[in-house]
């Protein structure tokens, strides 16, 4: 009698798997978080004159925040790109990612190798331009399942919806500041508290919505994704137009 053969996994390969998962998880969560932080102590340390300007601070204080957002917006990008219909508006979606990403690595490498900082630059960056690099990115990947046709919001939790709100609200005041070049005292604060904001989001759990909350959901994942693309492209745009001009002043000076 012929024995049926059958494939068994070995149980190394499923604690592998499941420490995988964990570990990607934990990623999800913690990571938000820490690429605000980071930034934030630098530049606390760096006004108490507790370390110096150098490359390394510039290095440590521009990566994390940069290479969360590039990596996010690549991550949007491929799950459009395998799981989404070959629609044109998906199809302009994927564009606007991989584009994100490309600019954003561009002014990363700007910012630490052309780029001539100071005292206000450092804080400028942490309190505002750090968080508008990571919210976004953020927000598109927790909240708006946009690999689906129907662009499903991910969650009908009342507490989650009034925490993206929250950070939408907290985008739209820092793009508006970082837009007008307008320093605030209450950005080192509200960073710091909206840090924490993230870190709770990161620990809840989503939903699919049910059929009762479909209309008014569908009015917000259109708001939220077009409010987040606008101030993206806004902001982007806006790092442009600085340097640019900063630039033209400096080749002005020495001329």
């Amino acid at each position: 009698m012929n024995a049926a053969h059958t494939h068994h996994e070995h149980p190394s390969q499923n604690t592998h798997a499941t420490t995988e998962q964990s570990h990607t998880h934990l990623l999800k969560q913690y990571a938000p978080t820490i690429s605000i932080l980071i930034p934030l102590i630098l530049t606390i340390l760096h006004q108490n004159y507790i370390i110096r300007d150098s490359m390394l601070l510039r290095l440590i204080t521009v990566l994390p925040p940069c290479i969360y957002s590039g990596i996010q917006y690549l991550i949007l990008f491929s799950n459009i790109k395998h799981h989404a219909s070959k629609s044109v508006l998906h199809s302009l979606l994927a564009l606007a990612f991989v584009s994100f990403s490309v600019i954003l690595f561009i002014c990363a490498t700007i910012l630490l190798a052309y780029y001539e900082w100071s005292q206000e630059d450092f804080y400028s960056f942490s309190t505002i331009f750090s968080p508008l690099l990571i919210l976004p990115p953020y927000l598109l990947s927790t909240s708006c399942g946009l690999a689906h046709n129907n662009f499903q919001y991910t969650s009908t939790d009342s507490i989650d919806i009034l925490l993206d709100l929250l950070i939408l609200l907290y985008i739209t005041i820092t793009a508006a500041v970082f837009i007008s070049n307008q320093e605030t005292t209450w950005s080192l604060y509200s960073t710091i508290a909206f840090a924490a904001l993230l870190f709770t989001r990161s620990y809840t759990e989503s939903h699919p919505p049910s059929a009762k909350f479909m209309p008014l959901l569908s009015l917000w994942r259109l708001f939220a994704l077009l409010s987040l693309l606008l101030i993206t492209a806004a902001s982007y745009a806006t790092i442009v137009y600085s340097y640019t001009l900063r630039e033209e002043s400096k080749a002005l000076c020495f001329s």
